[in-house]
């Protein structure tokens, strides 16, 4: 009785030192998933830091100075414990791009048995600022040329067929029609256009257009087209329009229906002729009448991923490259 009361001591020993071993391997375990948790967390804000700083500055760029002052506001709003350093670089043109690098530390909690005292995160984003070399959403039957696209400007134009556009030129132009496999539209298409019932195909830089190829009276067309869009009469430009740090403006609503697309060419030949496309503007519609159209042309970035369907490929991504006067500024985040 006495050797088997012993054995049964002695094994509730080994139970208890053996439940000691586990409790103590227990707590350093979940010491480690703890700490490993805060680590991964800081390293998200830190990457989520880099990301937020990169796309804020480069809405400025090329404007390295302003840049990096939105970085630090961005910096001190997503990592107020760390720290983001833009640096820029050319991607197409110089200081295109902006690398911002977040850097962070926390104190770490039960890693210190071992040494650990604090955990460091650091993290990258690149991002870059280039232009729409094309352009298909909301595209108008209309055109101007360089000598009188005047950003922030509420400018009149005639609808009339050979009309003057303020006091330079105006045109209106063939599109090419998606819902008729691209090929040009004719008559009632420019009606159709406008008011969002047809709508355009690629046009791209270097594409040639004809002004003046969509024939007839335009007067009643145009009006018919922007009432039929939903466009409202006596639009405040600025109810879409957001304020930047460096003076200019960005639309806040890209699909209002009294914002179009205009192409820009170089210039106009005299009467009906081929026109090269350089670029694109928005124009906000701000009034109409039954022989006139008032606006004002902004100079904004585009968003991202816009589709510019093709004869090919309707879901074609619209064509990217390196920033020009008078394309639409789009930001990539490229890494």
């Amino acid at each position: 009785m006495k050797a088997w009361i012993a054995r049964k001591r002695s094994e509730s020993g080994q139970v208890l030192a053996l439940t000691a071993v586990s409790m103590i391997g227990l707590l350093a375990m979940t010491a480690f998933v703890l700490d490993v948790g805060m680590a991964y967390r800081l390293h998200r804000r830190t990457q989520a830091a880099a990301d937020a700083s990169a796309l804020a500055a480069a809405q400025v760029l090329p404007d390295t100075s302003t840049a990096t002052s939105i970085s630090n506001s961005e910096a001190a709003q997503n990592l107020p414990d760390g720290t983001v350093t833009p640096t820029y670089s050319q991607t197409y043109a110089a200081n295109d791009t902006v690398t911002a690098t977040a850097q962070a530390s926390t104190p770490s909690v039960f890693a210190k048995i071992f040494g650990i005292n604090t955990f460091n995160a650091k993290a990258s984003a690149t991002a870059l600022i280039g232009s729409y070399l094309g352009w298909a959403g909301d595209l108008a039957p209309w055109t101007t040329d360089v000598a009188h696209l005047n950003f922030g400007q509420i400018v009149t134009f005639k609808v009339d067929q050979g009309a003057q556009f303020s006091a330079g030129n105006f045109g209106n132009v063939s599109l090419p029609i998606e819902e008729n496999s691209c090929i040009l539209g004719q008559g009632a298409d420019y009606r159709l256009l406008i008011a969002n019932n047809e709508h355009s195909c690629l046009v791209q830089n270097g594409d040639w257009i004809t002004t003046g190829g969509s024939t007839g009276n335009k007067t009643g067309q145009t009006a018919q087209g922007l009432t039929a869009r939903g466009a409202v009469q006596g639009f405040d430009p600025y109810s879409i329009l957001q304020s930047q740090p460096d003076g200019s403006y960005v639309l806040t609503d890209y699909k209002s229906p009294n914002l179009v697309v205009i192409p820009v060419i170089q210039s106009f030949g005299n009467g009906a002729s081929s026109v090269q496309v350089i670029g694109f503007a928005w124009f906000i519609i701000t009034a109409w009448t039954n022989k006139n159209v008032s606006g004002m042309f902004i100079d904004s970035r585009a968003p991202s991923a816009a589709v510019c369907p093709t004869p090919t490929n309707p879901n074609a991504g619209c064509p990217i490259g390196g920033f020009t006067q008078y394309g639409f500024k789009v930001i990539q985040l490229v890494k």
